[in-house]
């Protein structure tokens, strides 16, 4: 298994965590793919459903954060983007076979467990007081 899940990601909110468990399991699902070898028509499926997920779930965090008046609110939205766009950059370096996926992997594993432990969990208070 390339991620574990561990109780130190969670956020204390069913939805996200949910979310975050969904983006861990298609990153596994990819580094699977990619180290059996199974073929480019998969790796590019793999590739959207991160993409598409990864993008929701930034948004609908963002959402959360926004109705709560998170104070640092603009802060993470620009954290969000930029992870976007350096995960779009990288997908069209592979594209162009000048980067591999593993590569992109270990990249968005990295950013991703050290931003919810890290940054996600600043907003844990605000969001629990929306009482979802």
């Amino acid at each position: 298994m390339f991620i574990e899940w561990s109780s130190i990601y969670s956020v204390s909110n069913f939805a996200l965590d949910a979310q975050h468990k969904q983006i861990i399991k298609l990153m596994n699902d990819l580094h699977s793919v990619v180290s059996n070898n199974t073929g480019e028509q998969i790796i590019k499926k793999s590739i959207v459903r991160i993409r598409i997920i990864l993008e929701t779930h930034l948004r609908y965090e963002e959402a959360l954060m926004k109705y709560c008046s998170f104070s640092e609110y603009e802060g993470h939205r620009q954290m969000h983007r930029a992870l976007l766009f350096r995960t779009a950059e990288l997908f069209d370096m592979h594209k162009k076979k000048t980067v591999s996926i593993s590569e992109i992997l270990v990249f968005i594993k990295k950013w991703w467990l050290r931003h919810i432990i890290k940054d996600d969990m600043k907003y844990i208070e605000c969001v629990a007081k929306l009482e979802l």
